[in-house]
């Protein structure tokens, strides 16, 4: 937001490649990318707020 030109970044780290301000505002882009997904199979007899053990 410092120079305030849309410019195409590839993360949200990205600094401006005009004027290497960190100041960014993402305007568009609808892309996820999951970069890990852990899914816990819970017996029946438990809820969700039963706590687990590690």
């Amino acid at each position: 937001m410092a120079c305030a030109v849309p410019v195409p970044i590839h993360s949200r780290l990205d600094d401006c490649p005009r004027c290497r301000g960190r100041q960014l505002q993402p305007i568009g882009g609808t892309e996820l990318r999951v970069r890990e997904l852990r899914v816990i199979d819970l017996p029946q007899t438990l809820s969700l707020e039963t706590p687990l053990e590690e």
